[in-house]
């Protein structure tokens, strides 16, 4: 006591005030970090009253608040952790998840309580969103419906326009194609040939490949024999020179995808798009982003099993390795443990299924520097836990390119998944994922691409696409960058 009272006045003063010292005050920080949410949070903010520089109870307030839905308190709360250290990239990813969270829960909210006389506005948006993120016909009619309401708009005439490109292409090579085999008729041959130079004036096709089309027509005229079409040479994947100029000296490393999709089923109903799903991804990945491709369809749980086994061995720091899954999953509802469903799988024994914990500690022992998961299949949420990532500039790019990655992008949380769309071909997710990558022109990185397919998604389907870092498998804040060749 001595001690203390020989202590100037002002010092005396500072340590009263600065620290909050005393048994009350430590059980509050205690219950603050490791409490159940409901006490939790009215210890944390104890705490923070009486310490308002506590980071780590700020945070772990944050954390509380989202769990118990009250995002507004949760964003300020992220807020104020970021504030006292405004270099930490876990709060501020946290700040922008509750954020975009809470601007969800609000826009959902007014779509519940709308009168019905706002369902002509909302309509319109929907078509916006359509227009500007989809492709196909559907999204075409949509445009011009979006149009309808807001004509001369300058995002939808662009979507109109892309979109109408990509269907003319489309319909000239159906009609280049559709002629007959032996000897087409007058008409038949003029549109053909008609059809062949207009995707040569568009570049589609090279002007070698339009003359030897153009002779196979003809020649099935004269009677010649046919004349073997030449063949347009696969170019070296390498980096657009955009791309190499603008991130030059980022070490991106190697490409590795490991494609499973899940259709013929032995004992479980079949699905109708998975095999197609994974194919288009495979194709896409290969052709668009360089990556070494093993494409597994209607596979066992073996077949599975030795593939990332295979991983596990030869990958190395230099390389990222993507996992895309389309097929069916299983959620153990006490244990809230997913499970994807191989082939082989029988719905009344575990024997064959593959456990998300399974995917999880292949990719923690992975000595690859990033990995992602994709996974589309029912109940693929609980593989996350929530993180955002923040802008992307080339400083960003190199600090996600050099950091450990281990993330998951799901198409839907604890929820059943829509395995087609009205067109048949792609399940909803799959569509917007595969759009997302081929419009993509630069480097993309996980939580661009998932911000591009997440509202396509959920307007199109009864499902939330969810992205986040997998649950105790070493992620370390990076993120997966896909670059463009």
């Amino acid at each position: 006591m001595a001690a203390i009272s020989s202590l100037p006045a002002l010092a005396l003063t500072a340590l009263l005030l600065l620290a909050p010292v005393g048994a009350a005050w430590a059980d509050d920080r205690a219950t603050c970090i490791d409490g159940d949410d409901a006490v939790a949070v009215p210890a944390c903010q104890r705490v923070v009253r009486a310490d308002p520089s506590d980071f780590s109870a700020f945070m772990a307030l944050g954390d509380a608040l989202v769990r118990l839905e009250r995002l507004a308190e949760a964003s300020e709360a992220y807020h104020q952790a970021v504030s006292l250290e405004p270099g930490n990239e876990r709060a501020a990813q946290k700040l922008r998840l509750a954020r975009s969270n809470l601007k969800e829960a609000d826009f959902l909210r007014q779509q519940k309580s709308a009168p019905a006389a706002a369902e002509a506005g909302h309509a319109s948006a929907l078509d916006r969103i359509r227009c500007t993120r989809m492709s196909g016909d559907a999204a075409l009619a949509a445009c011009e419906r979006a149009l309808r309401a807001a004509p001369g708009d300058s995002e939808l005439l662009a979507a109109r326009a892309r979109l109408a490109g990509v269907t003319q292409v489309a319909s000239l090579r159906n009609k280049e194609a559709s002629g007959s085999a032996t000897t087409p008729a007058p008409d038949a041959l003029a549109e053909r040939l008609s059809a062949l130079k207009r995707l040569r004036d568009a570049d589609v096709i090279t002007a070698e490949e339009y003359a030897s089309r153009r002779t196979q027509v003809l020649n099935a005229i004269t009677g010649l024999p046919p004349v073997a079409l030449t063949e347009r040479a696969a170019p070296v994947p390498t980096p657009a020179p955009a791309v190499k100029s603008r991130y030059a000296g980022i070490e991106f490393g190697r490409y590795h995808a490991l494609v499973i999709g899940m259709d013929g089923y032995r004992h479980l109903p079949a699905l109708e798009t998975a095999v197609n799903d994974a194919r288009a991804v495979a194709d896409v990945l290969r052709g668009q982003y360089g990556f070494e491709v093993k494409l597994l369809t209607n596979a066992s749980r073996g077949d599975i099993i030795e593939a990332l086994d295979t991983y596990r061995a030869t990958l190395g720091e230099g390389d990222n390795l993507l996992i895309y899954y389309a097929g069916h999953g299983w959620l153990d509802e006490d244990a809230q443990q997913g499970f994807w469903l191989p082939v082989d799988a029988k719905r009344d024994s575990r024997v064959n299924w593959i456990s998300n914990d399974s995917i999880r500690d292949a990719a923690r022992a992975m000595k690859a520097k990033h990995v992602l998961v994709v996974a589309d299949s029912c109940f693929s949420g609980t593989l996350t836990r929530s993180v955002r990532i923040p802008n992307r500039t080339a400083d960003y790019l190199r600090r996600m390119a050099s950091k450990r990655a281990r993330l998951a992008l799901s198409s839907g949380g604890l929820e059943p998944v829509a395995d087609a769309t009205d067109e048949g071909r792609h399940s909803p997710f799959a569509r917007s994922f595969i759009e997302a990558l081929r419009t993509n022109d630069s480097v993309i990185d996980g939580t661009e691409l998932f911000s591009q397919l997440r509202h396509p998604v959920m307007v199109n389907a009864d499902q939330t696409p969810e992205y986040a870092d997998i649950r105790r498998a070493g992620h370390d804040g990076g993120d997966f960058l896909f670059v463009r060749r």
